[in-house]
C-alpha cells in the first residue's frame, strides 16, 4: 500500500485504503482504520471522476504566483462515500453542487516558504457542463 505521503502516482492515479473489517474507505491511505482501529488496511485505487459537493472562490493571490481568483472545494468520488479536497483552477464563480468533474492534474501547492508545502493540489476540470442552480 502506498505511504500516506504517496496519495497519487505520476499518472494521476489516486490511492487510498479501505478497511476490510468495517469497509470504510480513506484518502490518503491510512495504516490504521479511524473507525474501528484495525491495522490491516487494503490498498484502493480511487476513481478520477466525481461530483462537486461544495465550492468557493478565493480572491487572495497565493504566494506561489498562481492566478487569482481561483476556486476550491470538495469532490465526492464516484462509487465511494469519500470526499477529497479539490482545486478547480482560475474562476470568478464557484462550481455548483452536483457538477461532474474529473481529475486533470496534480499541481504542487506552495506555502509561505520557498518550497512545496503540504503536498499536491488535486486539480479537477468540469465534464460537459455545470449543474444548474434550479
Amino acid at each position: 500500500m502506498p505511504a500516506e505521503a504517496e496519495a497519487a502516482d505520476r499518472n494521476g492515479t489516486l490511492f487510498g485504503s479501505r478497511c476490510p473489517k468495517c469497509g470504510i474507505p480513506f484518502f490518503p491511505a491510512r495504516k490504521l482504520c479511524a473507525a474501528c482501529g484495525s491495522g490491516n488496511q487494503e490498498a484502493l485505487s480511487l476513481p478520477r471522476r466525481g461530483t462537486v459537493y461544495v465550492s468557493t472562490v478565493i480572491h487572495v493571490r497565493p504566494p506561489a504566483g498562481y492566478p487569482s481568483p481561483y476556486a476550491v472545494g470538495y469532490v465526492e468520488l464516484d462509487g465511494l462515500p469519500l470526499m477529497i479536497p479539490a482545486c478547480f483552477g482560475s474562476r470568478t464563480a464557484p462550481l455548483l453542487r452536483g457538477t461532474r468533474v474529473e481529475l486533470e492534474s496534480l499541481a504542487p501547492w506552495y506555502g509561505a516558504g520557498d518550497g512545496p508545502a503540504g503536498g499536491p493540489a488535486y486539480v479537477f476540470s468540469v465534464l460537459g457542463g455545470e449543474a444548474s442552480s434550479g
